[in-house]
């Protein structure tokens, strides 16, 4: 029920994109809390990812037209789940590779100090998030689409706890 609600908090900044409509649907399934920026980790299990991408609305351009995006990663082992939103900038090479960026806010239900081995202690409830992705278009128009996706979330040294955690996810999607 929580993310649930964090979702409705966060989509309140893509309310414009969403009337311009639904550009693309993401799923996957990545390694939660992989070693990447750091070496202490969360228990196992896998972060499940659904993301959806909007249309970008004319006022972006001239930030180079970044879709609005709004995603949930929830852990399976019960660990750190979070809800998030953005701004996602891509670019499609002609024969179908792809790379893409993210910047922006999320959500979590996990721990903000905590001591315990198997948690991360991320100083906030409300985090930054970036990502990075790479990935291949291919089908009619390009419509289908597999990645690779290295997400991170932290809150910058904002707060005195400052653990961060990163998802490696295998990705699909699909244009509209």
């Amino acid at each position: 029920m929580g993310m649930a609600a964090a979702m409705l908090w966060l989509s309140g900044g893509a309310a414009p994109a969403a009337a311009q409509g639904i550009s693309e649907v993401k799923l996957g399934a990545g390694y939660h809390d992989a070693p990447v920026f750091s070496t202490r980790r969360e228990r196992s299990g896998v972060d499940l990812n659904g993301e959806v991408l909007f249309t970008s609305p004319g006022f972006l351009r001239a930030l180079w037209a970044p879709r609005p995006h709004l995603g949930l990663q929830v852990n399976t082992a019960g660990d750190t789940s979070q809800a998030y939103a953005g701004l996602t900038w891509q670019y499609d090479f002609a024969a179908g590779p792809f790379v893409a960026g993210s910047l922006g806010l999320a959500i979590h239900d996990g721990e903000l100090d905590t001591e315990r081995s198997d948690r991360k202690a991320l100083g906030g409830r409300v985090l930054f998030r970036e990502s990075v992705e790479i990935g291949y278009r291919f089908g009619e128009a390009h419509r289908h689409a597999v990645s690779v996706m290295l997400s991170h979330i932290s809150n910058a040294g904002i707060y005195e706890r400052n653990e961060g955690m990163d998802t490696i996810a295998a990705r699909y999607g699909i244009r509209f």
